[in-house]
Formats: structure tokens, C-alpha cells, sequence
């Protein structure tokens, strides 16, 4: 049970199951639903859990760990404690209608998406507590394919805010490659620098554009061979010769 924390939860700010401990309903991937009291069940093992096994509260994809405060194996009841959690509405604006993506990660852990929105799902971020969070919002270009070819704007959340907005603008920027024998790949620099977004890739002698949005830090290009090279974000037009 989740305790009487639970109830003092707005519910729309719930996690509204849980994985518990490492033994077989946790591997299959079970997870209890809560309750409006802030109860689930499930089945104990023999050796019922001390207070260092692991809970883990869930909502879609996202999980944070939670904290196990005490075990009534005579009871059969294991009391739990909900992590702290962080809900931004956000406001998005695409650069046109259409179809859009926001892919958020955790700072310091930029290989998997902590959080992925689009057009179809309300757009509501988690962030958990202590943690901020950056991504970068991508969009159709007219006439593209089935995946977004834009990235429109970056956006940071540290949860201080309860509503933010994140509005599609920028320039584009024609990136022309005039070397025999060299390949390059033109991709963004976020506001702090990191790679981000949508790239593109350039065959010899070859020429693509790239939109640049608002708040990116630089335009890297980086040639193969040649190593990579940092353009001011502010350009409209790039020639490697």
C-alpha cells in the first residue's frame, strides 16, 4: 500500500501502478494497479521483502523508484512511500499544423528518451524531482516523408514552472558541399551545445538545407574525412570547399 501520502496526491499527478521487488511478477513485467485508496496486490514470495527491495511507481513509460518504509509479513502488507513527482503542462505551437514529436531526456543521460509527446497524446512532461530535463521539438516539413524532418525548438524543464510553452520558429540555413571523394553530416548544437534534432547528411558535391530554430547555439558540419567543423547558428548559408 501506498500509504496516506497517497490521498494528499492530486490524482492526476499519480503513478498509477508499481513494480515491486526482483522475483518472478517483477521480471514478467507485472504491475499492480493503485487503487484510489493507495492499495495493490500482489503475491509475496516465501521470503517476503526487507526494506531494501525495490518499488518502483509507473505511469506509460516512465518509472521512478519509490521507497519501501516497512514489511508486516504477519499482516501480509508491505507499506510504500510515492517518489516526489513534477508535472509541466506544456503549450506547444508547431511551426505549422500538423504532425509533431517532443522528445525529452534526463540531463546527463541523453541515449534513451525519458518522455516521447506527440500531436495525438495530451502534452504533459514528468519531471522528476532534483532533475531537469532538455529535448527538442520536430516537425514535418511540407512534402516530407513519414518521419518528422524539422527540429523547430529546444526546450529545458526543471519542474519550476507549471505551464511552459514551446513555440516552432527559426531560419533555414543552405549547407553547399564542394569537395570531391568527402561526405558530411550537417546536424544542430542545442543551447547548451549538446547534438540534437534532426539531421542531414550530404553526398559529395552535394547540397542540403537545415532548419535552424530559435535558441540553437551553432551548426556543426562534420566532413568524412575532415573531422567536424562549428558554424554560428545565426548563418543562412554555409560553403565547404
Amino acid at each position: 500500500m501506498a500509504g496516506a501520502r497517497w490521498r494528499a496526491i492530486p490524482p492526476g499527478d499519480r503513478f498509477l501502478f508499481v513494480r515491486f521487488g526482483t522475483w518472478k511478477s517483477f521480471a514478467d513485467g507485472a504491475q499492480p494497479r493503485i487503487d484510489d485508496a493507495g492499495h495493490f496486490a500482489l503475491p509475496l514470495p516465501a521470503d517476503s521483502p526487507g526494506p531494501d527491495a525495490r518499488v518502483e511507481f509507473r505511469s506509460g513509460v516512465q518509472g521512478l523508484v519509490g521507497r519501501v518504509v516497512a514489511v508486516d509479513q504477519p499482516g501480509h502488507r508491505v507499506f510504500v512511500e510515492h517518489p516526489a513527482v513534477r508535472f509541466v503542462e506544456l503549450r506547444v505551437e508547431p511551426r505549422r499544423p500538423g504532425r509533431w514529436m517532443l522528445h525529452l531526456y534526463v540531463d546527463g543521460q541523453d541515449g534513451t528518451p525519458w518522455q516521447m509527446l506527440n500531436h495525438t497524446l495530451p502534452s504533459r512532461a514528468l519531471v522528476p524531482e532534483g532533475m531537469s530535463l532538455h529535448g527538442a521539438l520536430l516537425e514535418d516539413d511540407a512534402g516530407s516523408p513519414r518521419l518528422p524532418t524539422l527540429t523547430t525548438a529546444f526546450v529545458t524543464l526543471d519542474g519550476s514552472q507549471r505551464e511552459v510553452t514551446i513555440r516552432g520558429s527559426g531560419h533555414w540555413c543552405a549547407i553547399r558541399l564542394e569537395r570531391q571523394g568527402t561526405k558530411a553530416v550537417a546536424l544542430l548544437l542545442d543551447p547548451q551545445r549538446r547534438p540534437s534534432g534532426v539531421r542531414c547528411h550530404i553526398e559529395p558535391s552535394g547540397a542540403c538545407r537545415l532548419w535552424v530554430p530559435d535558441g540553437a547555439s551553432g551548426i556543426q558540419v562534420r566532413l568524412e574525412p575532415g573531422g567536424a567543423q562549428d558554424f554560428d547558428a545565426a548563418r543562412d548559408e554555409i560553403t565547404l570547399r
